[in-house]
């Protein structure tokens, strides 16, 4: 599934990754990525609650 808002704007994912951290931050819960991509992983270094993030396979993230 792809969303063209996301493949038009250049913030969209990060906005929304951030603000699903801000918003578990304020609930006091935590955050796992599950099949996550690399920009996943990367991204979770600026969100404080996510606690895991484990990688897709490359079959898998195509």
């Amino acid at each position: 599934m792809h969303l063209a808002a996301l493949q038009t704007s250049l913030t969209l994912g990060r906005d929304w990754l951030m603000q699903m951290g801000q918003a578990a931050a304020e609930n006091n819960i935590t955050i796992q990525y599950c099949m996550a991509m690399a920009r996943h992983a990367l991204q979770s270094l600026e969100i404080p609650v996510v606690t895991q993030a484990s990688g897709a396979q490359l079959d898998q993230a195509i």
